[in-house]
């Protein structure tokens, strides 16, 4: 039996989907790739989470050029318990270099 190999693209060209009609039936807009009697069609989208790795250009999948590769940032999420945190260890560090600072140099107390 003949499978069919599809993509689906974003507004960008990009390649968002790919799939098998073993599994699913294409949208209306939807690229077919090839014919082949393999079930499966998965391409490896993502270089990163949310940066995809492919576009179609001149009826070719290719993979986008590193200048294209843009990781989205993180936000950084630091709450007032995680500085208090820090703050205590900081501290206890201190605290436990003083105690060693003057258990092995006694002549400075």
């Amino acid at each position: 039996m003949d499978y069919k190999h599809y993509i689906r693209l974003d507004e960008n060209n990009l390649i968002i989907k790919s799939f098998s009609t073993a599994f699913e039936q294409p949208e209306e807009n939807d690229i077919l790739i090839c014919e082949t009697n393999e079930r499966h069609f998965n391409l490896d989208l993502y270089i990163y989470p949310g940066v995809l790795k492919y576009k179609y250009i001149d009826n070719q999948i290719t993979e986008r050029p590193a200048s294209e590769l843009i990781i989205p940032p993180q936000p950084i999420q630091i709450t007032t318990e995680d500085i208090q945190n820090q703050l205590a260890q900081i501290n206890n560090d201190f605290l436990g270099f003083l105690d060693w600072y003057y258990i092995t140099h006694p002549e400075e107390s």
